[in-house]
């Protein structure tokens, strides 16, 4: 047998199978489609109170996991600091050559592992602060609605 005519019937098996397939999946759409409650958004199931005390979790644990980057993040930042420091110094001694910007620069780099979860943790901690979350909770205690970027937050988990 030739390889055109076995690619050419491999190419036939392969359409064979997946138009069935396809058959169904445009069915299935069609029905998705026609059915009224489809597209339409759910009710929302919580009161105002289950919201506010969601809001109040989120915080929490935002606020929770701030501090816990921050506390992590400083020894980290702390120690790799004083081992840049303390490793580029030592080579500077041995080479009697390396300059003050290199010694900076290698401090930095030491510490610059623990200085991003620092300053991500006190991001967290300044973006969910108790303040924040006063004024947020007043105001949707008065009628305005949630901002965006909690209402993307909030999960059932919270509820």
């Amino acid at each position: 047998m030739s390889q055109k005519v076995a690619r050419t019937q491999f190419f036939y098996a392969r359409i064979t199978l997946l138009a069935p397939r396809a058959t169904w999946f445009l069915l299935l759409l069609f029905i998705a489609r026609s059915h009224p409650s489809i597209g339409q958004p759910l009710p929302y199931p919580y009161t105002k109170i289950d919201t506010i005390r969601a809001v109040q979790r989120l915080f929490d644990q935002k606020r929770m996991g701030g501090r816990i980057a921050t506390a992590v993040g400083i020894p980290v930042a702390l120690v790799g600091g004083v081992v840049g420091l303390f490793g580029s110094t030592f080579s500077a001694l041995i080479t009697l050559g390396q300059t003050k910007n290199s010694i900076l620069s290698t401090t930095l780099l030491g510490s610059s592992v623990g200085l991003a979860p620092t300053g991500i943790g006190i991001g967290r901690l300044i973006r969910y602060s108790r303040r924040r979350e006063d004024i947020l909770l007043d105001a949707y205690e008065s009628g305005d609605p949630l901002p965006a970027f909690i209402r993307r937050k909030l999960r059932p988990g919270y509820f």
